[in-house]
């Protein structure tokens, strides 16, 4: 299924890894990331670090004109790419919630980040928490989203930065457990 960018992009024959580009994986780490926040800033920085793989090049690929101002094709098909970051900043939706909610029952890990970010989740409610609890009427918008990130950052509903692995169905709030995250995507050394 192509997005609708996608559709008008390929009229132009040209596709930008800016514009929901199609590499050679469907990983994606999204991050909910907040630029003030120096512990989000270093875990965008470690995921933009371990982005390729190690053994390849990146320079290698080579970049013509049209490459620098649509992206290179023949690099987004290399196989340089171990995983797409998705760099939020915004608050997960209910859907993506209860999906980090569920990845939070794995372990004790999933269940600390998870309660790192979001604090006003407790251990005993970990079986059955609504997105209603976690983000109350009075946080919501008219369309059921959460205000804004500062807004519910001030009020500790949410504290980012917090990491998902939506393949491998794994979370992150610290550098330490990001690294541990992206030892996945890169088995043969240390991240």
């Amino acid at each position: 299924q192509m997005c609708i960018r996608d559709r008008i992009i390929s009229l132009l024959f040209v596709r930008s890894p800016l514009l929901c580009s199609h590499f050679t994986n469907n990983h994606y780490i999204t991050i909910s990331h907040y630029t003030p926040n120096p512990l989000s800033v270093k875990m965008l920085h470690i995921l933009k670090k371990n982005v390729t793989t190690k053994d390849i090049n990146e320079n290698k690929v080579k970049n013509g004109f049209l490459s620098r101002i649509f992206g290179n094709r023949a690099k987004l098909a290399s196989g340089i790419y171990n995983y797409k970051i998705d760099v939020s900043n915004s608050i997960p939706t209910k859907k993506q919630f209860d999906l980090i909610f569920s990845y939070a029952r794995s372990s004790s890990e999933a269940r600390a980040t998870l309660q790192s970010a979001f604090p006003r989740v407790t251990v005993n409610s970990l079986d059955n928490y609504p997105y209603s609890k976690a983000f109350p009427p009075d946080v919501l918008q008219a369309d059921q989203t959460p205000k804004s990130q500062e807004y519910m950052i001030k009020h500790d509903f949410f504290v980012p930065p917090l990491a998902v692995d939506w393949e491998h169905q794994s979370l992150a709030s610290t550098p330490e457990t990001l690294k541990q995250l992206l030892e996945k995507y890169h088995p043969k050394s240390t991240v």
